[in-house]
Parts: C-alpha cells; structure tokens; sequence
C-alpha cells in the first residue's frame, strides 16, 4: 500500500543517500501565482538556471523519487500532434540543442502561456514550478514538479532567481502535479514517452494536461504487450519452498491473477508484494529497462494468453496444443531440429481426409 511521505533535511550537514544516481544537467524554479478564485494570475521567473549542487541534487532525487513510487497515478501518453500547441514545439526546439540558455527561455515562455491559460479560471491555483532536464539510472528526463506552498519555506528569492533553502521541509502531500518526458522514447517515437501523475484535484487535471498539449494514447493492448515483455526478463522469484519457479510458471501467475479478479485487472503493486515481498518490485524493474507501464490496467487476455497452452502461428501453419502435450505428442525430431513430429492418430486421420 502506497503511503504519502515527508522528507526533512538539514541539507548542509545530512549526507545524500544514492545521490549518485541523480545527475542534473539543468534545472530552474519558477513561480505561478493565482489564488483561487481569483482571475488574475502573475509569474515570478528565475533569471537563470540554478546550479547542479547538494541542495537541488537532493531536490531532485525527491521529487523523481515521489514519482517513481506514486505509479497508481501515473497515466502515459504523447504530445498532441496539432503543430500549433505551444509546448510539443517549445520542447522539441529545446531537445534539438538542449542548451542551457534555451533551456531557460523555454521554460519562462511556456509557464507565461500557462498563465494566459489560467488567469481566468476561477477555480485553478499557483504554486511553484521547478523544470529539470536530469538522468537518473541512466534513463534521461525531462521533468515539471508543481509544489504548493509549504509549512516550512521551501524556496527563497534572491537576487533574481529563486534559491532552495539549506534547511528544508520536502512535503510530499503539497506536490500537485508531476509531469516527465523519457527523453530516449520521445527521441526515437516509440510512443508512451509522457508520464503525467494527475491527482484528484479537479483544477490541475484540466488545465495542466492541457497546457503540456498530452494526449492519452495509451490503450490496454499496449500495457499488455509490455507486461509480456517484462515477463519475459525479469527476475524469477521463488515459491514457497524456496526453490526458483519457472518462465511459464511466472507468466501462469500473472495470468491467474487477471482471471480470478472480479474484475479482470492485474495490479503490479499487489503481485509485486506476493512474488517478491516489495510492492513497488516490478514497477522499479519496469522504470529502470526503460518499460512504461500503469500499475493498474485490465489486459488484453488475447495477447497475455494461458500459459498453459502454447499458440504458434509461422510458416502458413497454425499449432495451438496444451503445454502438457509439448515434448509428448507434438516434439521435434532429435535428427532435425527443422522438423517437429505430431504424433496424433487422430491428428494424421484428419490429414489424411484433406489430402
């Protein structure tokens, strides 16, 4: 069961766990402000972008680690494909260079079109927005954190630019909204490549989704086709006595798990904790293979198919026999391994007849 965090720090003092894992190539806070309301929205914009130091690493890895736990939230999807939505063609100007000082432009311009969005919509709120272009596990992203005010001061201005106080309280509950872009998946299309996590708060999820121009793509077919893949290579985990099961064992229990829900969905935290003691098990595989998938989805049974029975379709033949029968009556022949032997009377009388 997943559980809402908050993260106190002395940052000059405390030492950063896995800090390591967390490399930031640029980052940048910015402010929204709106109350709700209130039809009038203002932005208060850093100048330049913060330096890759202990504070903001520790930042990062928070934010970045909030996200990678919350994966009941997470929806994927792409860009709208509509060529004037401002942000698909602020970002892909900025991915084509990635420099430091487009970086910046790009994200004062975008959260001023945000402001235009929103400055008349009485129910939505401000908040603090921080833009980072970071890798992490050697996956690269770019990322938007929406953080609300704080008990604690979590931000100070100076001198143009917005700093991270060295003594900070992280609130995890006061994040609103989180939005990441796989930089590799976007660069090669291969689609699924927006992770946006939309809660249940009814002014980010219309007017956030909205401005990063997202569209929902993703379809229960894709999900699963994923979930096959990772089936295929992840760690097998051990039965009751202990012993290491089985590939087809694995998938089998993947499979019971959809048939016997009410209704007939898998959910990857709950196998996670029964195949592999930890909830988040399978989800951290997923993120760290560069795999997007929900937490929760109801497969398509067409393509996750019953282990227990094997469908091969090459060659203009199709075979689709129980496991059981494989090495019995359908094997190949241990002279050729080109030619696979039926031994089936019945099988052979039905030839025969179409002969």
């Amino acid at each position: 069961m997943l559980h809402s965090q908050s993260y106190s720090a002395t940052l000059l003092t405390d030492k950063i766990m896995n800090q390591e894992e967390i490399k930031i190539k640029h980052m940048i806070i910015h402010e929204l402000v709106k109350e709700q309301r209130q039809t009038t929205a203002k932005t208060v914009l850093s100048k330049s972008a913060l330096v890759a130091e202990e504070k903001s690493i520790f930042l990062i890895q928070k934010l970045n680690e909030h996200f990678y736990l919350q994966r009941t939230l997470i929806t994927y999807g792409v860009f709208d494909s509509d060529p004037k939505r401002d942000f698909p063609k602020e970002f892909t100007k900025y991915f084509a260079n990635q420099a430091e000082n487009l970086f910046v432009s790009m994200t004062k311009d975008l959260l001023d079109s945000l402001r235009i969005q929103i400055q008349s919509n009485a129910p939505a709120k401000g908040g603090y927005f921080i833009f980072a272009d970071y890798s992490f596990k050697g996956n690269e992203y770019f990322a938007i954190y929406l953080i609300r005010n704080t008990s604690g001061l979590l931000f100070s201005w100076s001198a143009g630019d917005f700093e991270i106080n060295s003594s900070i309280h992280v609130d995890l509950e006061n994040i609103a909204m989180a939005y990441r872009i796989n930089k590799k998946r976007f660069q090669d299309n291969e689609g699924q490549y927006l992770g946006f996590m939309k809660k249940s708060q009814p002014d980010v999820s219309k007017y956030f989704i909205n401005w990063i121009s997202a569209v929902d793509l993703v379809d229960n077919k894709i999900h699963t086709n994923t979930l096959n893949e990772i089936i295929k290579i992840i760690t097998l985990p051990n039965n009751t006595e202990g012993e290491e099961i089985s590939r087809p064992e694995l998938k089998k229990l993947f499979y019971d798990a959809v048939k016997s829900s009410p209704d007939k969905s898998i959910n990857l935290p709950n196998l996670s904790i029964k195949l592999y003691g930890k909830e988040n098990f399978i989800s951290n595989f997923a993120e760290e293979n560069n795999k997007s998938i929900n937490s929760e989805f109801k497969p398509d049974m067409r393509i996750l198919r019953n282990p227990d029975r094997i469908e091969i379709r090459e060659d203009d033949i199709n075979l689709d026999f129980s496991r059981k029968s494989l090495n019995t009556k359908i094997r190949l022949d241990p002279d050729n391994l080109d030619i696979v032997i039926i031994e089936s009377r019945s099988v052979a009388d039905r030839v025969r007849e179409e002969r």
